[in-house]
């Protein structure tokens, strides 16, 4: 499981949460950016996972700086639905029927490694 947007790899938990949903995730804010959209593309695209992150957190306390290990939550989308919402919402990301053909082809075979078919 990878975010496609950073190619980092999920971690921890999020791994879990993620098995059996796709391979590769993103952030609404990182789709929008990924494939420079103004974010009305995306409409209704559902998110599949809500994941955690901890983060360090700076707080001040009686005049002292302490850090606090906090929990942050975010969604993720899982990429061949991303495409498919903005297939739906009348947006081609293709630049060509011959790129096009080679994702539709390469995501096929991708599902059917991971037995998602």
């Amino acid at each position: 499981m990878i975010n496609f947007t950073t190619n980092q790899e999920y971690q921890g938990n999020n791994i879990d949460l993620l098995q059996g949903l796709g391979t590769e995730f993103c952030t609404f804010r990182q789709a929008v950016d990924y494939f420079n959209l103004t974010g009305k593309e995306l409409k209704g695209a559902k998110s599949c996972a809500r994941l955690m992150k901890i983060l360090d957190k700076e707080i001040t306390k009686n005049g002292k700086k302490e850090k606090k290990k906090v929990p942050f939550y975010f969604n993720v989308f899982e990429k061949n639905h991303l495409i498919e919402t903005m297939k739906n919402n009348g947006t081609d990301i293709f630049s060509n029927k011959e790129e096009e053909n080679n994702y539709d082809i390469a995501s096929f075979y991708c599902n059917k490694l991971l037995g998602n078919q």
